[in-house]
């Protein structure tokens, strides 16, 4: 039994994403993509270089969503709903192009903080596909924040957001002592729990395509560093060209892996879990069960 349709539009650090689907009402909730559309606009480069978005940035943002929304209207989703993360809210003309968004398109953008981000992502219970584990360390690595939840019997033991992703490190942005504050959150909460993780993000999706694994076969730490270190012996060019990645991904790819493989090692934890969900499938999530009995 399959719910009406929903769209959600995530504006990311590094990309641009609309996907529209229905969810699957029995047993666990999954959401069945119609339509994904990822546009690689890494807003990123400009917030964290000028602290606001370039005029030409806005330009190509409203001409995305306008197109997004010419999308949504063949569509006809029961709801709709947009968010955007790490770049928009560090940018100093966030509101103003939000503002901008929804003159031009009608679509309404809610600029979510790092926790919002965390809980909507993890609405896709991936813990009930490891129910035989008490604790559980959620890893969301984008291009401009990793969020880490930690779970245990159940609930949200410990939340951190901090201000360290794949394009920050790109562009020397990272904030002087965060990763040492990453480092001591994760041995104070994580190491302590023997929590097995579970991972979410286009660059860990892709190492985990890139280590041949079949859906659902947990990366083992060993195999996340041996990959990363064979593309950190290439340039980006030589990444594109051996391993097929796209310009905005092959830059990114190896900072944003080693993050995950570092809270792996300061977490004791041996492999990860990489199941195929993100903010967009939260938000219809999300939607749903606002809407409908899931």
């Amino acid at each position: 039994m399959w719910s009406e349709r929903y769209a959600a539009i995530d504006i990311g650090t590094n990309a641009v994403r609309l996907l529209v689907g229905r969810v699957h009402l029995k047993g666990s909730p999954r959401v069945e993509k119609e339509l994904l559309v990822r546009v690689p606009l890494r807003l990123g480069n400009d917030v964290f270089s000028h602290k606001e978005l370039t005029p030409e940035s806005v330009r190509q943002l409203l001409e995305t969503m306008a197109s997004f929304q010419h999308l949504i209207s063949v569509f006809q989703p029961r709801a709709v709903r947009a968010c955007a993360t790490s770049a928009m809210r560090d940018s100093r003309n966030g509101d103003k192009v939000a503002a901008a968004i929804q003159e031009k398109t009608g679509l309404k953008l809610e600029v979510i903080d790092g926790k919002q981000e965390a809980e909507l992502i993890f609405s896709n219970r991936i813990d009930r596909l490891l129910a035989d584990r008490d604790s559980f360390l959620y890893i969301d690595v984008g291009g401009g924040s990793t969020e880490l939840n930690l779970f245990t019997e159940g609930r949200r033991f410990a939340y951190r957001s901090f201000n360290i992703g794949g394009v920050r490190i790109l562009k020397g942005a990272v904030p002087v002592g965060e990763e040492q504050r990453l480092q001591e959150w994760v041995e104070e909460h994580a190491r302590q729990a023997g929590a097995v993780a579970i991972g979410s993000g286009g660059n860990i999706g892709r190492l985990h395509r890139l280590a041949k694994l079949e859906d659902g076969e947990p990366l083992p730490r060993k195999k996340l560093g041996q990959i990363l270190a064979k593309l950190d012996g290439l340039t980006v060019e030589e990444r594109m060209r051996t391993y097929k990645l796209k310009p905005d991904r092959a830059d990114v790819i190896v900072p944003a892996g080693n993050i995950y493989l570092q809270i792996m090692k300061w977490a004791g934890i041996r492999t990860i879990h990489v199941p195929k969900f993100g903010l967009a499938d939260g938000l219809i999530l999300h939607m749903c069960r606002q809407h409908e009995r899931v």
